[in-house]
Parts: structure tokens; C-alpha cells; sequence
């Protein structure tokens, strides 16, 4: 089965993102932040969902039931767009 999201129509950079905001990872332009992002487990595509956000802090996201926090450098760089989805604690994003 194969998920379905609705797309806002506007990206804007991980580290503004909302708590309690469902985002999909639209780009990540730099080759290494790139391999860094992988290692995490969020590739271009991926939805996650922002569980904490710190101002000019790091910004936590859930991403496969896996809690995951990312610098707010790295966070300017990853462009996402605002998406609806629906969340389970035990099941992740569907």
C-alpha cells in the first residue's frame, strides 16, 4: 500500500520548521551533509515528523521510531516541504 501525503506547495529549511509538524525531505544540496543525513536515516523523500525545536538549536525528528536530533547548521541546509500525515507511536508515519 502506498503512503499518501498532501504537499503545502512551499519548502523551507529544516531548522524552521514547527514541533508537531510533519515535514518530507524535499533536498539536501551538499554531498556531505548529504552522506551525513543517510547515516541518520533521512534521505530526499523521507517524512519525518518534528518532535522537539529549539530556537537557533538542534531540532529533534522522528524518523523510523527513532528519535534523532540535528544541529541547526546542518538543519539550514535540508530543504523540506510541510506535509498531513497521520502519526502511530507504534507504527511511525503512514
Amino acid at each position: 500500500m502506498k503512503k499518501k501525503y498532501t504537499s503545502f506547495g512551499f519548502s523551507l529549511p529544516l531548522s524552521q520548521i514547527q514541533k508537531n509538524q510533519y515535514v518530507q525531505i524535499l533536498s539536501i544540496p551538499n554531498s556531505n551533509i548529504r552522506l551525513q543525513a543517510i547515516r541518520l536515516g533521512m534521505t530526499e523523500g523521507s517524512c519525518i515528523f518534528c518532535l522537539e525545536k529549539l530556537h537557533h538549536g538542534p531540532v529533534v525528528v522522528l524518523i523510523e521510531n527513532q528519535q534523532v536530533a540535528i544541529g541547526y547548521f546542518l538543519a539550514q541546509s535540508i530543504r523540506t516541504i510541510p506535509i498531513k500525515a497521520s502519526f502511530s507511536k507504534i507504527g511511525g508515519l503512514k
